[in-house]
């Protein structure tokens, strides 16, 4: 039987199932089924019937022949374009048969799953391209090597990408390293075509010549990040990213445990860089752990940043108590527990053993890396100043300091009174009002109101309409920010102000280091020079 007589015997089992004469049909998931188990199929279609079925009915609804239709789900799409382009190659593999045509299966496979895991895993990018970024890549690399083991390995993966950069979908945002080595894989785009086309993915030198050309015209490299990394542990709504993320020779990587966060209008959804639950606990300690997913050593990060989780740890929570609604600590108080029911319960005291195993957790590790330069912020009334764990470390640690500042006096409308745990010597606060606290006229928050009067235009906690901080303009309907981001935001100049004496730090310590290599005498040590030593002694 050819393709063509085929063809009309699927179309015929099709309408049966589909009890539809003529006109379009209407397909649904379990049509398709019944189709290719149908005694029918097996006497007309025959062999690798399930794949000519499935990628006619594909090919078909792409065209607008047929309709897809889906009675369980808002959308009649159960379908994707992706799925679908692998459905119409296994199609083409059924019928013509051979090595090419299989091939051909191997890269829409390949590059269907890369790209299915990009959209579920990076953010989404309002226009443009997807950005794949490196902690992103190697994720995605480990997360697709079974698949691609029998397609062409870690090769067609990165084949894969050079097809999608073609296309204009996908861009890395930087160089990938070469494999096995941390150099810096400056032609993935031409192995990755020449691959292709030794392997057939491509037919011919002339398409080759094509699609590197449109690869390497499309790929938005950004250029070198420089040498100043900041780690944004607990990274929520991504306030640290965004006001760092402008600085020339900067890099944020954002680690977190919740996958998507939706920012408002204005950002959308973010992803962190690093997806990771911070109260594992593993071989080793919680920043080398991390280290690995970030790709980047702990000694040459620049700044550590910490926002821990601190809503079951705030005394607002108090508040609480009468609805039975309480966080953390609170949770557990006598008030509390008359109103709340047993799961509540349940619930927030596994709340508070997660937030008090995460300061034990990131306190361990950061005895561990005594050099690295860090920024532990919460709220200043938080009880997380309270736990044992960050007591007990202060004592052993006396370079150790905790520095409060009010974040009015960084450019905030709210006062939001702060506190931040630092090992950097070379922070003293100073903002707009020279010491980092709230100052009448002085400040953000205040600078527009008349002497005498200190309230603050806006509240973190507003207790009026009036008061409620700035979620910016509506947009479709949507307001640029969420509560949420506008809440947890840090100020801009507070953290620009850590991340500068972070740098100072990291460069003083170069210059001493650099100081006392010089006034080493080379010879120390040497065999020749003791040698001299000993016979001008015996002279």
């Amino acid at each position: 039987m050819n393709r063509a007589e085929g063809e009309e015997a699927i179309e015929k089992v099709m309408r049966a199932v589909t009890h539809t004469k003529g006109g379009r049909m209407s397909i649904q998931k379990w049509h398709v089924r019944k189709a290719a188990n149908s005694n029918a199929s097996r006497k007309e279609i025959g062999k690798r019937r399930a794949d000519k079925i499935w990628g006619w009915v594909a090919r078909k609804t792409d065209h607008g022949e047929h309709k897809l239709k889906d009675k369980t789900q808002w959308t009649q799409e159960w379908l994707g374009t992706g799925e679908r382009l692998i459905l119409e190659a296994r199609e083409d593999a059924a019928w013509e048969g051979g090595e090419r045509a299989n091939t051909r299966v191997s890269r829409a496979e390949v590059k269907g799953a890369v790209l299915t895991w990009i959209m579920e895993n990076e953010e989404p990018q309002k226009l443009g391209p997807w950005r794949l970024r490196p902690q992103k890549l190697r994720q995605m690399l480990a997360a697709r090597k079974a698949m691609a083991k029998q397609r062409g390995g870690r090769q067609a993966i990165y084949a894969a990408l050079a097809i999608l950069t073609a296309e204009g979908t996908v861009t890395l945002t930087e160089t990938p390293l070469m494999p096995n080595t941390k150099s810096r894989w400056e032609t993935w785009i031409k192995d990755s075509v020449q691959w292709m086309e030794q392997e057939q993915w491509i037919a011919g030198e002339e398409q080759a010549k094509e699609m590197m050309h449109a690869a390497e015209q499309k790929s938005q490299e950004e250029e070198p990040s420089g040498d100043c990394l900041v780690v944004d542990m607990g990274e929520g709504w991504g306030s640290i990213r965004r006001n760092l993320q402008a600085l020339p020779g900067v890099t944020v990587v954002g680690v977190d445990r919740r996958r998507h966060t939706n920012t408002g209008a204005k950002h959308g959804v973010i992803t962190a860089a690093v997806h990771h639950d911070l109260t594992e606990r593993g071989k080793q300690d919680l920043l080398s752990t991390i280290a690995k997913k970030v790709g980047r050593s702990v000694q040459s990060w620049t700044l550590l940043w910490m926002s821990l989780e601190c809503s079951n740890m705030s005394i607002a929570n108090a508040i609480n108590q009468a609805t039975g609604s309480a966080h953390g600590k609170w949770a557990l108080t006598e008030q509390n527990r008359e109103k709340a029911t047993h799961e509540r319960i349940s619930q927030e005291e596994e709340y508070l053993r997660e937030a008090l195993e995460v300061i034990s957790n990131v306190v361990e590790a950061l005895e561990k890396h005594p050099r690295l330069k860090f920024a532990l912020e919460n709220p200043a009334t938080s009880q997380t100043w309270e736990t044992g764990a960050i007591k007990e470390a202060m004592q052993r640690n006396p370079e150790w300091k905790l520095v409060q500042v009010d974040q009015c006096a960084f450019g905030r409308l709210s006062k939001k009174p702060t506190r931040i745990l630092t090992n950097i010597q070379e922070w003293e606060p100073a903002g707009q009002t020279g010491n980092g606290r709230c100052k009448q006229g002085r400040c953000a928050g205040t600078a527009g109101n008349e002497e005498g009067n200190r309230a603050h235009k806006e509240q973190t906690v507003p207790n009026s309409k009036e008061k409620r901080p700035s979620q910016g303009e509506r947009n479709a309907g949507r307001w640029d920010f969420t509560k949420e981001a506008v809440v947890n935001a840090v100020a801009e100049a507070l953290v620009t102000e850590i991340l500068g004496a972070a740098i100072s730090a990291r460069d003083n310590e170069t210059k001493t280091n650099k100081h006392r290599s010089k006034q080493r005498d080379p010879l120390v040590g040497h065999p020749a020079a003791h040698r001299r030593e000993h016979a001008a002694r015996r002279q």
